[in-house]
């Protein structure tokens, strides 16, 4: 979430927050199930879980692989020239 978030644009950083929630929200609502769905194929044996261990694994792979790939930005985000207080008085005057 960090590395969403650092590099967000400003507006945007309330859409980028919740975008990352909604998608850990998933991840913890699919991947019991999907864990669950890999054992119950194989009758909830040993061979089920081992199953749904190397699912998980893959899955965390590939999530480090987008990460990975993932430019980091140049420098530090730059600050808009406008202050809040500036932008708020202008709304006002308008």
């Amino acid at each position: 979430m960090a590395m969403m978030m650092s590099n967000a644009p400003a507006p945007l950083l309330a859409t980028t927050g919740s975008s990352t929630s909604l998608a850990r929200t998933m991840g913890f609502a699919f991947g019991p199930a999907l864990a669950t769905l890999v054992w119950s194929a194989f009758s909830y044996g040993p061979a089920g879980m081992r199953g749904a261990v190397i699912l998980a694994m893959a899955l965390s792979a590939l999530s480090v692989l987008a990460l990975a790939r993932t430019p980091t930005p140049e420098g530090p985000a730059q600050a808009s020239e406008q202050s809040v207080e500036d932008h708020a008085t202008e709304e006002l005057n308008a």
